[in-house]
């Protein structure tokens, strides 16, 4: 998928979900399947796919961000930014140190400091 073959990760994972539809990672594979259709520029799937997982695991910050990009580039900057809010301030922080060991560095344009900025009020864990 980060090759720069969603198309790939799109079929495996579609394979996947016909072979295990009730599999308790089905959370993961449509996270996973929503980020090939994301990286596809199929922002309407991925969103759609993001709510999927969030539906299954709701605690899992993944769909969340996936359903904040997908939503950004679709122009629904308000849904965006109310996916983004974390309501857990020590996970926030527990991912940011992970980026800025990494060599990432905070933009107001970023989706960190969007975090950051929404972290105090109510949305996903």
């Amino acid at each position: 998928m980060f090759r720069g073959e969603p198309e790939l990760a799109i079929k495996a994972c579609e394979s996947f979900l016909r072979i295990s539809p009730n599999d308790p990672w089905l959370h993961s594979f449509l996270g996973i399947l929503g980020g090939a259709r994301y990286l596809a520029r199929n922002y309407e799937k991925a969103a759609e796919l993001a709510r999927l997982a969030i539906q299954r695991a709701p605690t899992c910050p993944t769909g969340w961000r996936l359903l904040a990009n997908a939503l950004g580039h679709l122009g629904r900057l308000d849904e965006a930014r109310a996916s983004l809010r974390f309501r857990n301030e020590a996970v926030l922080q527990h991912y940011l140190k992970g980026l800025r060991k990494a060599g990432w560095q905070c933009r107001a344009e970023s989706m960190a400091c969007l975090i950051q900025r929404g972290s105090n009020a109510p949305g996903p864990t």
